[in-house]
């Protein structure tokens, strides 16, 4: 196989890995909004290691603290599935006063 063939195939996968990551971005923001509504987004990182970036997925809701840990666990849940690398968001639940 010459240098070029396995430059464009290189591209190919390149190109395949950022639609499937977009598809997957887009996949969490609708379950986001299904299960909280109105959703911001950031992206934030652990100071203790600057160089791993995380998207925050800002949501408010009703609910007692039961209630907002239930809903927690099924973004988890729901985010696990469409996501490989879901570890990479994290959800920022506030409660509505």
């Amino acid at each position: 196989m010459s240098t070029a063939s396995v430059i464009e195939q290189a591209g190919e996968h390149s190109d395949d890995a950022e639609r499937r990551a977009f598809r997957a971005f887009g996949e969490v923001i609708r379950i986001t909004t299904e299960l909280f509504g109105e959703v911001h987004v950031k992206e934030s990182f652990d100071p203790e290691f600057a160089e791993e970036k995380y998207v925050v997925f800002v949501v408010r809701a009703p609910g007692t603290s039961k209630e907002l840990m239930a809903l927690e666990r099924q973004w988890i849940e729901q985010v696990r599935q469409v996501a490989r690398n879901w570890e990479s968001f994290r959800l920022s639940l506030r409660p509505l006063a």
